[in-house]
């Protein structure tokens, strides 16, 4: 793709979503979440002169990325709106990208989808970079994290997709994931011969893996219980500020402990520390499923409960 059609896909960061097809993957479609992203989805605000200053730099970027990054890196953020800083750090990660610095175009562009709201957006482009420099750099935990993401978006998989998450779920031991996306990857049509191969190649490592495993324990299921399970926020709003704080400029804190659900949102919500009670009701409003808050999750399960006693700062202050 021509980076002129880079820079247009990056500017547009608004919500698309669509639907799985019926594939078994580790992340499902999920309807409350659907509505929750198009509710907070809105329009990106970058001003003109923001614009010409990434028109100069896009110049720049023809002739020397040296030079482009230099330029940018000048730029004073202190000035700029969110949705402009967000975006500075996105097109910084794509010009580090092709200079093959994917450590620090990973961090560029994470500092981008953070700028945002939304924790992340249906920008596909974006997605696929975190998830595919994070392989070449073996950071396998980030590949399982943004392909998943990647998943929620997109219909059809191909099989350099499936095999990545299938390496990745291999690296962090869990085999019964990475047996899956395989298996997924190898039925995928047209497929080269090379990369059938490799796919063959893990295949079997894997199911060494998984008979080893079962010869120590003992115990025919899967390894995947032996590994850390991970979560990662997908949609976290800020919590509405209480009128009567605000009017007594009231700043404060309030930590709360809940449980992660199977689907990813947040159960049994009790607050361990607050500041002032005044805050109490609004934090966990903001925290509650029914309400603002999404997590993706590493794997599957049929388990209710994900993972227990998840500790979370919801923080109210005021801009004086």
């Amino acid at each position: 793709m021509q980076k002129n059609n880079s820079f247009k896909l990056a500017i547009m960061i608004a919500i698309s979503l669509c639907m799985f097809s019926n594939t078994s993957f580790a992340q499902m479609y999920d309807k409350k979440y659907a509505k929750l992203t198009k509710h907070y989805s809105r329009t990106i605000q970058i001003g003109p002169e923001f614009l010409d200053t990434i028109k100069k730099a896009n110049k720049l970027e023809k002739k020397n990325i040296d030079e482009a990054l230099i330029f940018l890196s000048k730029l004073d953020e202190s000035n700029l709106k969110p949705d402009e800083r967000g975006f500075l750090h996105h097109y910084r990660g794509y010009l580090l990208s092709d200079q093959h610095k994917y450590s620090e175009s990973i961090a560029a562009y994470e500092k981008s989808i953070y700028k945002t709201s939304l924790y992340f957006s249906s920008n596909n482009k974006t997605l696929y970079s975190l998830a595919s420099q994070s392989y070449l750099i073996k950071d396998y935990k980030r590949v399982i994290k943004y392909f998943n993401f990647w998943l929620v978006y997109n219909r059809s998989p191909s099989a350099d997709i499936y095999f990545m998450l299938g390496e990745a779920y291999f690296h962090t031991n869990n085999y019964a994931l990475a047996l899956e996306y395989l298996n997924l990857a190898k039925k995928k049509r047209p497929i080269k011969k090379k990369k059938l191969n490799q796919i063959m190649q893990t295949m079997e490592k894997v199911k060494l893996k998984i008979d080893n495993n079962r010869n120590k324990l003992g115990n025919p299921s899967n390894s995947s219980s032996l590994i850390e399970r991970s979560y990662w926020p997908a949609l976290k709003i800020a919590p509405i500020y209480p009128r009567k704080a605000f009017q007594k400029n009231i700043q404060g804190y309030v930590i709360l402990n809940y449980n992660i659900s199977n689907k990813g949102y947040p159960t049994d919500i009790k607050v361990t520390e607050s500041t002032n009670p005044i805050f109490n009701k609004n934090a966990i409003n903001a925290t509650n499923a029914t309400k603002q808050s999404k997590y993706m999750l590493s794997e599957k399960t049929k388990d209710k409960i994900f993972v227990r006693n998840i500790s979370s700062k919801v923080s109210f202050k005021l801009d004086l």
